[in-house]
């Protein structure tokens, strides 16, 4: 699962919320994984809350019936650098 730091720096993943959307062959023993879920942050103030539904894609090979994913964290954002 990716760092949810990307959306927030207080997101957290919403539990059971994993959805994969779909699963392509690559070439070989390597794949393509769709997939989906929710995170949410909220700093305990009511009107300083969020959410969403993030999507996203990871390559995986399937070899010998082990399946070992090649994930790469994007680049943590932060505010003061977008400005």
């Amino acid at each position: 699962m990716p760092s949810m730091k990307r959306h927030h720096y207080r997101a957290e993943y919403v539990d059971n919320s994993f959805e994969v959307e779909s699963v392509d062959h690559i070439e070989g023993d390597v794949y393509s994984m769709n997939f989906s879920y929710n995170w949410f942050a909220g700093s305990g103030c009511k009107d300083d809350v969020g959410g969403d539904i993030d999507f996203d894609c990871t390559r995986f090979t399937y070899r010998n019936g082990t399946i070992v994913f090649e994930y790469e964290e994007p680049e943590e954002r932060y505010p003061d650098d977008e400005f």
